[in-house]
Protein backbone atom coordinates (compact mmCIF):
# COMPACT_ATOMS: atom_id res chain seq x y z
CA UNK A 1 0.00 0.00 0.00
CA UNK A 2 2.56 2.58 1.05
CA UNK A 3 5.59 0.85 -0.51
CA UNK A 4 5.72 3.23 -3.48
CA UNK A 5 5.82 6.32 -1.26
CA UNK A 6 9.10 8.00 -0.43
CA UNK A 7 10.18 7.82 3.22
CA UNK A 8 10.55 4.87 5.59
CA UNK A 9 7.63 5.82 7.82
CA UNK A 10 3.98 6.76 7.60
CA UNK A 11 2.03 8.75 10.18
CA UNK A 12 -1.42 7.23 10.74
CA UNK A 13 -4.48 8.99 12.15
CA UNK A 14 -7.83 7.38 12.87
CA UNK A 15 -11.17 9.18 12.81
CA UNK A 16 -14.22 8.02 14.81
CA UNK A 17 -16.72 5.67 13.21
CA UNK A 18 -19.85 7.48 12.03
CA UNK A 19 -22.36 4.61 11.89
CA UNK A 20 -20.74 1.89 13.99
CA UNK A 21 -20.06 1.21 17.66
CA UNK A 22 -16.50 0.10 16.84
CA UNK A 23 -13.23 2.02 17.17
CA UNK A 24 -11.37 2.83 13.97
CA UNK A 25 -8.07 2.63 15.90
CA UNK A 26 -8.29 -1.18 15.74
CA UNK A 27 -7.49 -0.92 12.03
CA UNK A 28 -4.03 0.59 12.62
CA UNK A 29 -2.33 -2.75 13.41
CA UNK A 30 -3.98 -4.24 10.32
CA UNK A 31 -2.54 -1.45 8.20
CA UNK A 32 0.83 -2.06 9.84
CA UNK A 33 0.63 -5.74 8.89
CA UNK A 34 0.22 -4.79 5.22
CA UNK A 35 3.08 -2.29 4.91
CA UNK A 36 6.85 -2.36 5.30
CA UNK A 37 6.87 1.23 6.52
CA UNK A 38 7.34 2.23 10.13
CA UNK A 39 3.85 3.10 11.40
CA UNK A 40 3.58 6.06 13.75
CA UNK A 41 0.30 6.82 15.54
CA UNK A 42 0.51 10.25 17.23
CA UNK A 43 -2.99 10.08 18.72
CA UNK A 44 -3.96 8.65 22.09
CA UNK A 45 -6.10 5.57 21.51
CA UNK A 46 -9.51 6.07 23.12
CA UNK A 47 -11.11 3.65 25.56
CA UNK A 48 -14.81 2.83 25.77
CA UNK A 49 -16.80 6.06 25.44
CA UNK A 50 -18.74 7.03 28.55
CA UNK A 51 -21.89 7.85 26.58
CA UNK A 52 -22.35 4.64 24.63
CA UNK A 53 -23.13 0.99 24.93
CA UNK A 54 -19.84 -0.26 23.49
CA UNK A 55 -19.26 -2.66 26.39
CA UNK A 56 -22.21 -4.74 25.10
CA UNK A 57 -21.26 -4.39 21.42
CA UNK A 58 -19.90 -7.22 19.33
CA UNK A 59 -17.14 -4.73 18.43
CA UNK A 60 -16.14 -4.06 22.06
CA UNK A 61 -12.69 -5.59 21.41
CA UNK A 62 -11.89 -2.61 19.18
CA UNK A 63 -12.04 -0.36 22.26
CA UNK A 64 -10.04 -2.69 24.49
CA UNK A 65 -6.79 -2.60 22.52
CA UNK A 66 -4.17 -0.35 24.07
CA UNK A 67 -1.79 1.60 21.85
CA UNK A 68 1.44 -0.40 21.45
CA UNK A 69 4.57 1.54 22.40
CA UNK A 70 6.11 0.81 19.00
CA UNK A 71 3.61 3.25 17.43
CA UNK A 72 4.62 6.08 19.79
CA UNK A 73 7.55 7.61 17.89
CA UNK A 74 6.34 11.12 17.08
CA UNK A 75 9.57 12.34 15.47
CA UNK A 76 10.08 9.27 13.27
CA UNK A 77 7.61 10.33 10.59
CA UNK A 78 8.41 14.03 10.23
CA UNK A 79 7.86 15.08 6.63
CA UNK A 80 6.67 11.60 5.63
CA UNK A 81 3.29 10.70 4.11
CA UNK A 82 0.29 10.43 6.35
CA UNK A 83 -2.61 8.01 6.22
CA UNK A 84 -6.04 8.69 7.63
CA UNK A 85 -8.32 5.77 8.45
CA UNK A 86 -11.96 6.82 8.45
CA UNK A 87 -15.43 5.35 8.17
CA UNK A 88 -16.30 7.49 5.16
CA UNK A 89 -14.49 8.76 2.09
CA UNK A 90 -12.50 11.92 2.83
CA UNK A 91 -12.30 14.98 0.65
CA UNK A 92 -8.95 16.30 1.83
CA UNK A 93 -6.99 15.97 5.06
CA UNK A 94 -8.69 17.61 8.04
CA UNK A 95 -6.45 20.54 9.04
CA UNK A 96 -7.59 20.30 12.68
CA UNK A 97 -6.32 16.72 12.80
CA UNK A 98 -3.04 17.09 10.95
CA UNK A 99 -2.11 20.61 12.03
CA UNK A 100 -1.19 21.33 8.42
CA UNK A 101 -2.72 23.71 5.93
CA UNK A 102 -4.83 21.76 3.41
CA UNK A 103 -2.84 23.33 0.59
CA UNK A 104 0.32 21.60 1.84
CA UNK A 105 -1.07 18.07 1.36
CA UNK A 106 -2.23 16.22 -1.72
CA UNK A 107 -3.96 12.88 -1.95
CA UNK A 108 -1.52 10.19 -3.04
CA UNK A 109 -3.77 7.14 -2.84
CA UNK A 110 -7.19 6.12 -1.63
CA UNK A 111 -8.47 2.71 -0.60
CA UNK A 112 -12.22 2.94 -0.56
CA UNK A 113 -13.66 -0.45 -1.48
CA UNK A 114 -16.50 -1.52 0.79
CA UNK A 115 -19.16 -4.18 0.66
CA UNK A 116 -21.78 -1.93 2.27
CA UNK A 117 -23.02 -4.90 4.30
CA UNK A 118 -21.50 -3.86 7.64
CA UNK A 119 -21.78 -0.54 9.47
CA UNK A 120 -18.12 -0.74 10.58
CA UNK A 121 -16.19 0.70 7.63
CA UNK A 122 -12.52 1.54 7.14
CA UNK A 123 -11.32 3.67 4.29
CA UNK A 124 -7.66 4.65 4.04
CA UNK A 125 -6.57 7.89 2.38
CA UNK A 126 -2.85 8.53 2.01
CA UNK A 127 -1.60 12.10 1.70
CA UNK A 128 1.84 13.47 0.91
CA UNK A 129 3.32 16.94 0.96
CA UNK A 130 3.17 18.87 -2.31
Amino acid sequence: MTASLECDAVKVYALPQQDSSGSTFAAIPLLDYHTRKLVVSPQAWPRHPANGDTRQSSLRFTWEAAKPELYARPDAAGGCPLAIISSEILEGAPAALTGLDLGVLEEARRFDSASGIFRYQTFVTVFRRR
